[in-house]
């Protein structure tokens, strides 16, 4: 469910990208949104303009991320430096004042809202980019993954709250560190998908599985320096 929903947003975020300039326009609350390009531009019920941002590729929607039955508006914004696409998470509240709440910077990692069973709550999965750096030269360009919840229009990061999240995006990370291995495995090709490795074992570690943790960095970091990539992660 996750996946597909996950899925579901990434597409049609890429389709907007790709439709010719136009006004979008969402009534939010009491509130219109339009977007024309990357503007975006808020009216009130009198149709007097209350708040203007210039953005890159915006993408935005609406959810109730905090269950009090009151839309919340999440607007991601993308920019492409040096062929390297990266996206910011914007979440604004409209309840009696339109204001934003937060901007999370997610790095290479699309964000998205889902919900989660374990805390029964709706919560933002977003990249760490902080571990941006393990992608700056090598191959499969990967995060780590943050969580985040709303409550009482503030953002709490609940990594320590979470499991499932951290396993499920694993299970892909570990499938592609699988198949990146099958033919070869020695240092040089460790040093390659480095960025993979390193939001694997973050991501257990993140769940609390540092037995895992610790077996898939030694099956898939084969280089002597073991000890000081631990270190950088």
């Amino acid at each position: 469910m996750v996946m597909k929903y996950s899925c579901l947003i990434f597409a049609l975020f890429f389709q907007q990208i790709i439709l010719n300039a136009q006004t979008d326009s969402t009534y939010f609350n009491k509130y219109l949104i339009l977007v024309q390009e990357n503007l975006m531009k808020v009216e009130d019920e009198k149709n007097e303009l209350i708040f203007e941002k210039q953005f890159y590729r915006p993408y935005e929607y609406l959810a109730d991320i905090n269950a009090d039955s009151i839309d919340e508006l999440i607007v991601v914004d993308s920019l492409i430096t040096d062929a390297k696409l990266s996206y910011t998470f914007y979440l604004f509240t409209g309840d009696e004042n339109f204001q934003l709440i937060d901007t999370i910077y997610s790095g290479s990692f699309f964000p998205f809202v889902t919900y989660s069973e374990e805390i029964e709550s709706i919560i933002i999965e977003t990249g760490n980019p902080e571990f941006e750096v393990f992608n700056e030269s090598t191959n499969g360009v990967t995060l780590p993954i943050n969580l985040w919840q709303v409550e009482n229009n503030e953002l709490f990061l609940v990594n320590d709250e979470l499991y499932e999240p951290f396993i499920f995006e694993n299970g892909n990370l570990v499938q592609l560190l699988l198949y990146y291995t099958t033919d070869r495995l020695d240092c040089s090709v460790s040093q390659m998908y480095k960025g993979i490795i390193a939001s694997s074992y973050t991501n257990y570690t993140n769940a609390g599985e540092q037995s895992l943790a610790s077996q898939l960095l030694k099956k898939y970091y084969v280089c002597d320096d073991i000890e000081n990539f631990k270190e950088e992660i």
